[in-house]
Parts: structure tokens; sequence; C-alpha cells
């Protein structure tokens, strides 16, 4: 799917790091001392690329990011969302939980739930 969000970030330091060192540099200026090693700034067609690169994996990261925002929202109402995870009984067992479901239809009831392997 993508990059971690942490990659691009520290893609995007490297890259303005980068074109700083190169401005000081154009303008004769000694550049900031940086206290953590850096690899090599890229060529400047190196550069485009990422650049590109780093554009794309923000696309890709935003389109992510709607994806999961359109799923919570359809799960919102989903009965029992999330049970399984926040039950916890008395006896002090968690996960294990189970709830009566009905066919709205027929009128057929059931159980549906997590149970103790026996």
């Amino acid at each position: 799917m993508g990059f971690p969000k942490n990659v691009i970030t520290k893609v995007r330091r490297q890259l303005r790091a980068g074109k700083a060192a190169q401005r000081a540099k154009a303008a004769g200026e000694k550049p900031e001392v940086n206290r953590h090693p850096q690899p090599a700034a890229p060529s400047g067609g190196d550069m485009a690329t990422i650049e590109k690169k780093v554009v794309c994996l923000e696309g890709d990261l935003a389109s992510i990011e709607r994806r999961i925002e359109a799923m919570e929202e359809h799960l919102e109402g989903t009965p029992a969302l999330g049970l399984r995870k926040w039950f916890k009984c008395d006896c002090g067992t968690t996960g294990f939980v189970a709830i009566r479901v009905k066919c709205t239809k027929c009128g057929k009831e059931d159980w549906w739930g997590w149970f103790p392997k026996q």
C-alpha cells in the first residue's frame, strides 16, 4: 500500500536538509551542523524522483485514511461492535461472550459469539 507515515516524514526532513545545504552552498554560507549523521544528499534528478514518490505516497496515505474513516462510519451502527474485545465477566474471563440473535424475517433465534474450547 505504501510507506508508513514516519518514513515519509523522515524523507521530507532529508529533502529539506538537502535543499537547505544546496542553498547555503550556492550562497557561499557555512551549512548548519547537524548532530545526527545523514546520508549524502541525493542529486537533483534523484531529488525530483524522490519528491514525486513522496507526493504519490501522501496521496496513497490520504486515500487509506479516507477508507478507514468510511469503514469506521459504516461500522458504528453494528450491534455488539467490539463486544469481544471489551466484555469482561465478573468471573474475570474476557473474550468469551455471546448474544442471542434473531432473524427478523422468520423469527428463528440462535446464539452468536465466542465460546471456550471444551
